[in-house]
C-alpha cells in the first residue's frame, strides 16, 4: 500500500470503521466483520500493529504475484485492482456481504449499518460509494460529530473526481 496509504487508513478509514461500530453496538454485535487487505508481503507487519485487540478478523492477502504483473507493466492499476477484487471475490464468495473499502474512504456514521440492513432486506445488490479526498480531512477535526453532523457538507464539497465527472443528484 505504502506509507501514505497505511497512515490514511489508519487515521481515517480505519477510526471511521470502530466509531460506526461503536455507534451501533448493539447491530454490529450481530456481524463478523473480516477486514482483508491486500498488499505486499513486506506490509503484513504494518498492520498488525494497527489491528490488535480490535474485535475485528483481519486477513492479509499477498498480492506480491499482482502487483509485479503491474510493475512489469502487464497489468495497468485498473487491471491490477480487478484482479485483486475478484480473486477476493471468488475466494470468499460464500462468506457474506462485501463491502469495498479504499484507503481514503470515509462515510457517514450508519450508511455502512444502512447498507447492511438493505441487502438483509433484499432491497438492493449492490452499492456504489466514492471515496473522499482525504487531503482535505487534514484541516477537520475527523472525529464523531464530524461524521454524524457535518459529514454531508464536507462531501458535497469534496467529492472525488470520479463523481464529479458525472452527474448526481445533490439531494
Amino acid at each position: 500500500w505504502g506509507e501514505k496509504y497505511i497512515r490514511n487508513f489508519e487515521e481515517y478509514t480505519y477510526k471511521n470503521l470502530i466509531l460506526e461500530i461503536e455507534k451501533h453496538k448493539d447491530f454490529y454485535k450481530n456481524v463478523l466483520i473480516n477486514l482483508i487487505i491486500c498488499t505486499k508481503k513486506q506490509s503484513f507487519q504494518k498492520f498488525k500493529v494497527t489491528f490488535d485487540d480490535r474485535g475485528i478478523n483481519l486477513i492479509l492477502l499477498n498480492i506480491d504475484f499482482l502487483i509485479s504483473k503491474y510493475e512489469n507493466k502487464e497489468f495497468d492499476k485498473y487491471l491490477l485492482l480487478k484482479a485483486v477484487q475478484q480473486g477476493i471475490f471468488y475466494k470468499y464468495k460464500n462468506n457474506g456481504i462485501f463491502i469495498l473499502l479504499y484507503p481514503d474512504f470515509i462515510w457517514k456514521l450508519g450508511s455502512l449499518k444502512f447498507v447492511i440492513e438493505k441487502i438483509h432486506q433484499k432491497k438492493v445488490v449492490l452499492a456504489y460509494c466514492p471515496q473522499s479526498i482525504s487531503e482535505n480531512l487534514l484541516n477537520k477535526d475527523f472525529n464523531q460529530n464530524f461524521l454524524e453532523n457535518n459529514f454531508v457538507d464536507y462531501l458535497v464539497n469534496n467529492m472525488h473526481p470520479i463523481v464529479t465527472n458525472n452527474q448526481y443528484n445533490e439531494k
